[in-house]
């Protein structure tokens, strides 16, 4: 797999993907299953060129780092990316942008449980950090870069996109460092799952007081975080992109996703 073609690889998956996401909203009755089909069948179309196996599911080296390690990680990610949404849907609310933030019912919460946090969890890092990431390994941090920068477009929705890259770029440098997908499966689980409990809460003090319970998680878990060995080996993986390596992944069919990404958008806007 020459270069070029490992990163036409990984913006092609995407690409079906997306196919899927229009197609669901066209179909919305039935926008869950194909959701599901939109990770699967780009999984199943590239199989051989990604040598046939799904990234992060054998040899695993998750033994480098220490229970309190992972516990720290999973705090930071979890609580960074609950600030960042916040302050995020705070800033378009400032801005005079018209953002849907509506507050969860309880008959909501199963259906949400399983199609919010579980099937995501499972197919969107089975696609992301299973195929994408498995295609683009070579690459090293330019690799994970790339691999954080397409799991940030997946959420179309340019609001999304902060904290999504954020997320991305911590959950693909977890599966990367220790090569095993079933960890940032987890982390994307938990991090669903926060997001599906904080909708509940009500508008206004508890609301307040919540995001200052969040950033006092986000604060004593970089501190922690900051003192161990994965924090370490995180930030000098994501230091370490070689220019070279990734201007040859963005390819002219990465941009044309990225404008795809974009049109979709402002259709769906409309």
């Amino acid at each position: 797999m020459n270069k070029r073609k490992a990163g036409d690889i990984a913006s092609g998956m995407m690409f079906v993907w997306l196919a899927f996401y229009v197609a669901a909203l066209f179909i919305p009755k039935w926008a869950d299953f194909i959701g599901i089909l939109g990770c699967t069948v780009p999984m199943l179309a590239f199989k051989q060129k990604t040598r046939g196996k799904t990234f992060g599911t054998r040899d695993c080296n998750t033994v480098i780092y220490t229970k309190q390690d992972y516990a720290a990680f999973f705090a930071f990610c979890i609580s960074g990316c609950a600030l960042l949404s916040a302050i995020t849907y705070l800033l378009n609310d400032l801005g005079g942008a018209q953002t849907v933030t509506e507050t969860a019912t309880r008959s909501d919460f199963f259906y949400l449980l399983v199609f919010a946090c579980c099937i995501p969890a499972f197919f969107e890092e089975w696609l992301v950090r299973g195929g994408v990431l498995g295609a683009l390994e070579k690459y090293g941090a330019a690799g994970v870069w790339m691999c954080a920068i397409l799991f940030a477009l997946m959420h179309i929705s340019p609001v999304k996109w902060v904290y999504a890259l954020f997320a991305g770029l911590l959950i693909t440098a977890l599966v990367y460092l220790t090569k095993y997908i079933y960890l940032g499966m987890i982390l994307h689980f938990c991090n669903n799952f926060a997001s599906l409990l904080l909708s509940y809460l009500p508008s206004g003090t508890a609301e307040s007081i919540a995001l200052i319970a969040i950033a006092s998680v986000f604060v004593s878990s970089f501190l922690l975080l900051a003192r161990g060995k994965l924090f370490a080996d995180t930030v000098k993986l994501l230091h370490k992109v070689d220019g070279e390596k990734m201007r040859e992944l963005l390819t002219p069919l990465f941009w044309l996703f990225a404008a795809a990404v974009i049109a979709v958008n402002i259709l769906s806007i409309l």
